[in-house]
Order: structure tokens, then sequence, then C-alpha cells
């Protein structure tokens, strides 16, 4: 699994020092290195994978001692899957029962606040699963309780044309559909590294920059958005070292870069990202590598669907 994996499932409002060790995980946009870092499979490169997991697992301890709450699962897990949390941990599942407190419906769902530790719990219909809702997110998911978020037809067209980027082989988290571009919004802010992510669940995840779609006047294909056929590619790439899953593309000045994970976007100051093309071919050795950008790069629309 990998390690950015290991830590949103752990640490949930991560306080600065983890949000960094977190953020050097991140695969959606890209920039060239300041520094040449060690070649995947080396010693060197070993170490530092070994550096990381351990600094995560230090991270998580640390925050559970200062922020987990005994009564609700603050802090260990950010989604539960409720039935099956009843049926595996009944015991852990009736103090977390007994620790919350009604606010009210949600749209399909009911929305919590754990009497101990405040944090608000979002509890969908049927209650097939649980999103915790920290306190920096508990405005947005309000607004996103209130009634559905549709595109217009002519938004979905210009996505349709971008096309969606894969989901990753490896993701095991709930099902959204992403698709890069740029967008305008309502207020004149030009974003040109933005995603519209279909997804059904509410808008809680603290690692990335989530707005709603009812916030955007126009959507335009980004220049930093990779072709399709990288993005899918890289979706769908194999992990041939611990945290290291290769796409190889080239530019037109002939530079071979290798990306790690999922890709969405490149940004290149001579050329756009709409240049480069894909080899077939990957080696287990990067030509040229990037520093990957921490997430508030990018901003996150989140919709559920198209008007009719």
């Amino acid at each position: 699994m990998r390690i950015l994996s290991k830590i949103r499932n752990w640490i949930f409002e991560q306080p600065p020092e983890v949000r960094i060790a977190a953020e050097r995980y991140q695969p959606h946009v890209s920039y060239l290195p300041d520094n040449d870092p060690p070649e995947p499979g080396s010693a060197a490169w070993h170490r530092r994978e070994d550096d990381y997991a351990k600094q995560g697992a230090e991270d998580r301890r640390r925050f559970l001692r200062n922020h987990g709450c005994e009564h609700c699962l603050r802090g260990r897990v950010n989604t539960v899957r409720w039935r099956e949390h009843a049926e595996t941990r009944p015991q852990e599942h009736r103090a977390m029962v007994e620790a919350l407190e009604s606010r009210g419906s949600l749209r399909s769902g009911q929305l919590y606040q754990c009497r101990h530790c405040h944090l608000y719990w979002y509890i969908k219909s049927g209650e097939t699963l649980a999103f915790a809702v920290p306190d920096s997110r508990i405005g947005l998911v309000e607004q996103w309780g209130q009634g559905n978020i549709l595109l217009s037809p002519d938004m979905s067209e210009i996505l349709s044309k971008i096309g969606r980027t894969p989901r990753n082989q490896y993701d095991a988290g709930p099902r959204v559909r992403d698709t890069p571009c740029a967008v305008l919004t309502d207020d004149g802010e030009w974003i040109e590294c933005a995603i519209i992510r279909f997804q059904r669940d509410p808008p809680t995840d603290t690692s990335i920059i989530q707005r709603l779609a009812t916030d955007i006047a126009e959507i335009h294909p980004s220049r930093y958005a990779l072709p399709l056929d990288i993005r899918t590619a890289s979706a769908s790439a194999s992990e041939v070292g611990y945290g290291y899953a290769p796409t190889d593309f080239i530019m037109p000045d002939r530079t071979v870069y290798t990306g790690n994970w999922t890709l969405n976007f490149f940004v290149h100051d001579c050329h756009p990202a709409t240049e480069a093309r894909l080899l077939e071919t990957t080696s287990a050795v990067p030509k040229s590598w990037w520093r990957m950008h921490e997430p508030s790069a990018i901003s996150y629309f989140i919709a559920d669907g198209v008007r009719k």
C-alpha cells in the first residue's frame, strides 16, 4: 500500500508536520527537480523510503496521543463501513453510537457530532458508510447537503472532449471520476490546474483543496493537463518498487520524463503538457525526475452529475 494511503487512513485532521510528510507523495502536479533524487532500486533510494515510512509511523503515533478520541474513531480513520463495523467490532461500534448526537438530516443521510471531542460525522442513508467531517469542512459539507450539484450540458461536453482520468488500479477508496481542466470561477478567479470530480460522498478530504462546482462559471482545457493516453497509462502502471509505479513520456525537446502513480498535470517552462507523448516502454530507472508538488496547486470542484 502506498505511504500516502496509510497516512490518509490514519491521520485525518493533519497538523502541519504531518501534512508535510503526506505532501511528499502527492502524485498530481509535477515540476522539474531542484536536485536529482536517488535512483529507484538503489541503496540510497531504499534508505529514503524507509525514512519516509518511519516518519509517517511516528507522526501517526504522535497524532493519536494528542488528537485522538477514545469514544469515536477520530484520529484513526476518516471513513467507516458502518454495517461492517457493527458486525466485526461490536463493542467499539456501540461506544461510537453512544457518543454521537444527531445534528439533523443532510441530503441522503444524517449529520452527527461526538459529544466528547465534538467531531462531526456524516452517515449515509442505509447506514452503509460514515464520514468524519472536520471543522474546516463542515460549512462546505452543509452547502453540499442542500441539493444536487449539476454541471451544464456545455460544461459536460468540454469535459468529455478532455477525457476522464481512469481510476488507479490500486485505489481502494471511494469511487470518484476526475477530469483535469482549467476553470474560471464566478468571482473571476482563473485556475489553470483544476479537477472536476464527480462523487456521491460529501467533500471531507482535508488533504486537498475542495470546492463545489456551483462556483464554476466556465470550464476550459488546461495547458498543463497531460494527454489522455498518458493519464490512462499512469493509472494502470504497475508498482515495480516500493511506492514506485512509473510512466515515461517525452517532450518535443526529446527529454524523457518519468512520472510516478496517476498523473494529471505536468508544468514545464518551455512546452505545454499537451505536447507530451507517451513512451510504451518504461525503464526501471527514470531518465529525468521532478519534484511532486503540494496539493495546494490543484483545486477540486465537486459535482454530482450533469443537468438534463
